[in-house]
C-alpha cells in the first residue's frame, strides 16, 4: 500500500506506542500512517533535506530521524509532536557524514551510527552528543540492533 507514500524508497520504519507507523525515505522525507499503512501523510515541516536514512522513537515518544548529506548535511532531526514538525539536534555531532543508524534505549540513551565517524551518544534527548567510539575498530556503521 502506498496511498500517500509518494516516495517508495523506504530506508527505515519505526512504530510508536500509539501504533503509528513512520517511514523514512531517500529523497522524500518522512511519512506517517495511523491506519496500519492504508494511507500515509508527509511529515516534512522543518526538514531542510528530504533524505532520511534512519529513525528511532524513544520512551517519551520523541521521533529522531538521521539524515544523509545529499543536498547538505542535516545530522539528526527531532520531532516532539508525532512528526508534525522537526528541529535539528546536532550539538556535538561533529560528523558531516550520513546518520545510517539510530537507536533509543530504555534507559534514555540515544545512539547515532555514522558513515565514517563511528558512533555518537546522547543522554538528553539529542540535545547534546559525544563520541562513543572507545574500543571500536571500524568507523562505518550500517545499523544498530537493540534487544
Amino acid at each position: 500500500m502506498d496511498n500517500g507514500l509518494t516516495n517508495t524508497y523506504v530506508t527505515a520504519l519505526a512504530i510508536n506506542g500509539a501504533g503509528h507507523i513512520f517511514a523514512a525515505t531517500f529523497g522524500g522525507g518522512a511519512f506517517r500512517s495511523t491506519d496500519n499503512g492504508e494511507s500515509w501523510t508527509a511529515l516534512n515541516t522543518g526538514v531542510p533535506n528530504a533524505t532520511f536514512l534512519s529513525l528511532a522513537i524513544n520512551a517519551s515518544g520523541y521521533i529522531f530521524a538521521g539524515g544523509d548529506p545529499l543536498g547538505g548535511p542535516i545530522g539528526v532531526l527531532r520531532s516532539t509532536d508525532n512528526g508534525d514538525t522537526w528541529q535539528p539536534v546536532n550539538n556535538g555531532l561533529t560528523t558531516e557524514n550520513g546518520i545510517n543508524a539510530l537507536i533509543a534505549t530504555s534507559n534514555g540513551y540515544l545512539f547515532a551510527g555514522t558513515y565514517g565517524d563511528g558512533v555518537f551518544r546522547s543522554t538528553d534527548n539529542g540535545d547534546n552528543w559525544t563520541l562513543a567510539n572507545n574500543g571500536l575498530t571500524a568507523q562505518f556503521c550500517s545499523f544498530i540492533r537493540h534487544k
